[in-house]
């Protein structure tokens, strides 16, 4: 790929990966507010997206701009926004990813508290000095 070709491919690759932080910020207010049509919805376009940028020509692409010694300072200016919206994207997906993995640990601990047999079967009121009264049961 020669490198006047490269421009329209990075300025492409700008665009698609800065709609995939967008599909993560929306993703992330969606995780918030447990919206689970919408994380589906949001999921569907993300590999859509995904597929988009798996393409071969992407590849050739970036190889090509890594190995040129000499790059075009329009080519290069590009480079480095893809580089920072990477990045960008990088941190918004594990964003992403922490918030999930704490909702489900709650669910997991909310499941176990259920499951765990109750090592004490009457309950223990408080009586009006505040002090532990007999148990009930």
């Amino acid at each position: 790929m020669q490198r006047p070709d490269l421009i329209p491919v990075v300025d492409t690759l700008i665009v698609e990966l800065s709609l995939l932080g967008e599909l993560f910020n929306e993703e992330f207010g969606a995780l918030k507010r447990q919206d689970i049509d919408l994380i589906e919805t949001l999921q569907t376009k993300k590999e859509a997206l995904l597929e988009q940028l798996a393409d071969e020509r992407v590849a050739q692409a970036l190889q090509t701009i890594t190995a040129d010694e000499n790059p075009d300072p329009q080519l290069l200016e590009r480079w480095h926004v893809l580089q920072e919206i990477c990045r960008l994207n990088i941190d918004a997906q594990k964003k992403n990813e922490i918030l999930i993995t704490r909702k489900l640990l709650v669910l997991r601990e909310a499941i176990q508290a259920i499951r765990r047999p109750s090592g004490q079967e009457s309950v223990q009121l408080y009586n009006r000095l505040g002090k532990l009264g007999p148990a009930r049961g």
